[in-house]
């Protein structure tokens, strides 16, 4: 799947959606908000390496509920980050 790629400037924060399950980054560019879903979390490695590094030093925000959802998604983006950093 094509990943939309150089995010970092418009980059705010990143969540897992519990309602979707889900890793969701949300965007910010010119007073525009949007965001990026992200089913699966090998998507990532479809990122830029700017990106991946970014999402290493940016903690994704989940409930406490969810952590071994949202872990999944963090221990991707921490391996990548070890390749690309």
């Amino acid at each position: 799947m094509k990943m939309e790629q150089n995010f970092l400037e418009e980059f705010s924060w990143w969540h897992y959606d519990k309602q979707t399950s889900e890793a969701v980054i949300v965007l910010c560019g010119n007073g525009n908000w949007r965001s990026i879903r992200i089913y699966c979390p090998m998507w990532i490695v479809n990122m830029s390496q700017k990106d991946i590094g970014m999402l290493f030093y940016n903690k994704i925000y989940y409930a406490d509920e969810y952590i071994m959802q949202a872990m999944q998604y963090q221990t991707r983006r921490k391996a990548l980050s070890k390749i690309v950093l």
